[in-house]
């Protein structure tokens, strides 16, 4: 089973940490829509400490999405990303948060860095054991055979379990 990811919970106005994580893939659950000037400073924020994978879940998730793609392209003054510094970037408005969870522990990487995981939860109340539960059930075999996962899941499952596998093994 995947490792559990590192969780962060910023409400509205607490101050950004300086991350010392190195390189890393984040998952951004945001609760409320976002002021236009926290949205930016998270965005920036972000792509300053070393995220080099970033899905948004929840309310205004492709704005932020968007957002984090915006200061990418100011980081390298709109010209060409090199491929170390390419964020990939995803949004996740329809999709339940089982679901982007499950995305981040299997899908979420880049293609020539190992990136460590981190959750960042933008709630009013902090969810770490939630959804710390929420990683461990998605990482099972229960998740993908129950009727919440997602039918294509189902039949790509194996797919990327077995690249989990590897992954673990080669590092």
């Amino acid at each position: 089973m995947p490792t559990t990811p590192t969780y962060l919970h910023l409400p509205d106005d607490t101050p950004l940490p300086n991350l010392e994580i190195g390189l890393f893939s984040a998952v951004v659950l945001i609760e409320k829509k976002l002021s236009d000037e926290r949205e930016s400073a998270l965005a920036g924020w972000l792509v300053a400490n070393g995220c080099l994978s970033m899905s948004a879940w929840g309310e205004g998730c492709s704005k932020f999405h968007d957002a984090v793609d915006g200061k990418v392209l100011e980081k390298f003054d709109f010209k060409d990303i090199p491929e170390d510094g390419f964020v990939m970037t995803t949004w996740h408005d329809d999709e339940p948060m089982n679901e982007v969870l499950w995305y981040h522990l299997y899908c979420a990487f880049h293609p020539t860095v190992k990136l460590k995981r981190l959750t960042v939860d933008l709630s009013e109340a902090d969810r770490e054991s939630e959804i710390a539960e929420r990683y461990r059930y998605v990482a099972t075999d229960e998740y993908l055979d129950s009727d919440e996962a997602n039918f294509d899941r189902k039949l790509t499952g194996w797919w990327f379990q077995i690249r989990a596998f590897f992954g673990r093994v080669l590092s």
